[in-house]
């Protein structure tokens, strides 16, 4: 759907593929992922904030190894959803040039398991937030000056072992970090 201001869309994709591998002459892989994605913009907005955008999306992703009798090997499965929100501010007069900038948020939620005779990661729960920054200073000599940050906050956890009596990967486990990064960036025209 699509306005004079802006847009909202939606998109699905599954795609399906079985096939066998030259390492193995027997058995085959089954493969399935199904994705929904959603998106949409709304500009000229009155205001600080002049356009908002933002897009999340799910997938669910499976992945079976078959024995050469059809019987189910290792499972790998993968369940995600992400999902970012950009703010656009108005671009304002700065010194002798114009500053326009992007304000944004991040999040992303993932589940692994790996499920058979062939395991070898536990399943874990993988949750990601982000915010940003991103400005960009454009001088009436035609020079830009652009900066960016981002600070982020990663948690993973593993949920050890499914069966306590069959040990394998150990106990349940959980680690949180937080990375943050910036930018720096100069143009200028040749002379």
């Amino acid at each position: 759907m699509v306005w004079d201001k802006g847009f909202l869309g939606a998109s699905i994709d599954a795609y399906r593929n079985d096939y066998g591998t030259v390492v193995e002459e027997v058995g085959k892989n089954r493969m399935r992922r199904d994705k929904l994605a959603l998106a949409g913009e709304v500009r000229d907005i009155a205001g600080f904030i002049t356009t908002v955008r933002g897009q999340i999306e799910g997938s669910d992703y499976k992945h079976t190894e078959l024995n050469g009798d059809g019987s189910a090997g290792t499972t790998f499965t993968n369940k995600g959803t992400d999902g970012r929100l950009e703010a656009v501010h108005r671009r304002f007069r700065l010194g002798d040039g114009r500053l326009e900038g992007v304000l944004g948020l991040q999040s992303e939620s993932s589940r692994f398991a790996a499920l058979g005779s062939e395991a070898n990661v536990p399943l874990t729960h993988t949750r990601q937030t982000a915010a940003f920054v991103l400005e960009q200073w454009t001088f009436d000599s035609g020079r830009q000056l652009s900066a960016g940050v981002r600070a982020e906050r990663v948690r993973i956890g593993s949920e050890g072992d499914a069966d306590p009596s069959t040990p394998q990967f150990g106990p349940a486990q959980s680690r949180s970090f937080s990375p943050r990064s910036a930018s720096l960036g100069a143009t200028a025209r040749g002379v």
